[in-house]
């Protein structure tokens, strides 16, 4: 995936929780399900145990990095069309997929 390091899940989920204090966004929930496991969570079963405990409409809160790796997934067209992406910047570059389903994402700032 990416060859840069990466922070330990408690620092990126306490970096959630003071986000969303500091915008005081109550009705937004920050899924702990990935600490539970304690090991690397694939996207494909993440993205199932969303869609089995939460309705829709679901919004998956990504890096312009991410959304292209995701949109290299063989899996990202099934789940393109039950989720939305909200994208922190506009990509630099852009996955084909990516490009194909653009009205299937935003960024944090066109939302």
């Amino acid at each position: 995936m990416s060859k840069e390091p990466v922070q330990a899940y408690y620092k990126r989920e306490d970096r959630l929780h003071a986000w969303k204090r500091e915008h005081d966004q109550a009705s937004i929930y920050i899924e702990g399900w990935e600490g539970k496991r304690k090991k690397y969570t694939p996207i494909d079963a993440a993205l199932r145990h969303l869609a089995e405990y939460y309705p829709s409409p679901l919004f998956l809160y990504v890096t312009p990095e991410f959304a292209n790796l995701f949109a290299s997934f063989s899996s990202f067209e099934d789940w393109i069309v039950k989720i939305r992406l909200v994208l922190s910047s506009e990509p630099e570059r852009m996955h084909p997929r990516l490009e194909k389903f653009r009205h299937r994402w935003n960024t944090i700032h066109t939302t």
